[in-house]
This record gives structure tokens, C-alpha cells and sequence, in this order.
């Protein structure tokens, strides 16, 4: 009862009222009431309208629409797989970001599906390197690949400065301004190396 009127405001001329209408409709998907499932082939059919929208929202929540339904209904894309494809690969390289990030999440959604990889094999050459530039790193991420590093690197001879002892540095320190090991406790160093 409630989805064709939201679905009506889909054609809304203002691109606030179709993101908001859109997001309301991937939320119901999730749950996907008795009323949505009747309607699943006009949402698909407003979702490709949408997928053109001059709105980075709107191209945002058709993302997200994608990814729901190939996860959950991959049959009602199968038709327009091809185009599809081709329009992810697209939004993965738009200029807004939330779009390229939602439009990324749609290659591991398609690959959990049944559809088979052979569909992506003709644009491997082209989707890796997209996904390979947009791919963020964080710094725990940088902690990793230095620790895989130095993990590759055990089998090489450590160098000079990894072995080198850090102590030998301040003491060096220490007898450079005149302190002895007791000096620098405390104790005065007579010079007298006796044990009295």
C-alpha cells in the first residue's frame, strides 16, 4: 500500500524528494514487506530510470539499489547485466565520492552472486585498475604492509643500523660530558678502583 505512492514520487522534478524517496525504498528492500515484493519489477524499472539522475545523491541510492538487488534478485537484472556492468564501472570512477564507494561495493556483491565471473572477464582489463586507484588506505593499513615488509625482508642480513646496540648512543653521551657509569647515579668517581 505504501509503495506506489513512493514509487510515484520517484518522478519527483526536485532531486531531494527522489534521493529521500529512494533511500526509503533500499531500506524497505532490506526488509522487504509483502507490498514490495509485488512491486519489485516497477522499483527495478524506476531504479535504471534513476541511474542517469544529474543528483550525486540520487546516483548514490541507485548504487545502493544495484547492489541489493543483485545480492538478493539478480534475475530481475539479468536483461541489462551487460549495460549494467558498464554503468558500475562508470560510477566507480565518479567524481563524487560517496557514488564511486557505493558503486565499488557493487563487484563484491556480484561476485557473491550466481550470475558466474565469465560476465566480467570482458572488463577485467579495466575494472582492476579502477579499483586498484580507488582504493583507500588508512594507517593501520601502512603498520600492515611495513610489517609484511620486514617479514619478506627476514631471510635477507640485517644492516648496521637494525643491529647496532640503541644504548651505546648514550653512553657515548655520558662520556663525552664527563660522566662516568657511577656519575651518573649519583656517585662521585674519585678515580680510585678499589672496592673500599
Amino acid at each position: 500500500m505504501l509503495v506506489p505512492p513512493l514509487l510515484a514520487l520517484l518522478l519527483s522534478p526536485t532531486a531531494e524528494v527522489r534521493r529521500r524517496t529512494l533511500a526509503v525504498l533500499n531500506e524497505m528492500f532490506g526488509q522487504m514487506p509483502a507490498g514490495f515484493q509485488a512491486a519489485l519489477p516497477q522499483y527495478t524499472e524506476a531504479v535504471f530510470k534513476l541511474a542517469t539522475d544529474e543528483s550525486p545523491g540520487v546516483r548514490r541510492e541507485v548504487c545502493i539499489a544495484f547492489c541489493q538487488l543483485i545480492s538478493v534478485h539478480p534475475e530481475l537484472l539479468q536483461p541489462q547485466l551487460p549495460q549494467l556492468i558498464e554503468y558500475m564501472l562508470v560510477s566507480n570512477q565518479d567524481a563524487d565520492d560517496d557514488v564511486a564507494l557505493e558503486a565499488a561495493e557493487f563487484w563484491l556483491a556480484f561476485c557473491e552472486s550466481d550470475l558466474g565471473m565469465e560476465l566480467l572477464i570482458p572488463v577485467m582489463s579495466r575494472l582492476i585498475p579502477v579499483l586498484l586507484k580507488n582504493m583507500v588506505y588508512d594507517e593501520y593499513d601502512e603498520e600492515v604492509a611495513a610489517a609484511e615488509e620486514a617479514e619478506l625482508s627476514q631471510g635477507q642480513p640485517d644492516s648496521e643500523k637494525d643491529i647496532r646496540p640503541t644504548h651505546a648512543k648514550h653512553g657515548k653521551n655520558r662520556a663525552d660530558s664527563g660522566m662516568a657509569d657511577g656519575a651518573a647515579d649519583g656517585e662521585e668517581d674519585d678515580g680510585d678502583d678499589d672496592d673500599e
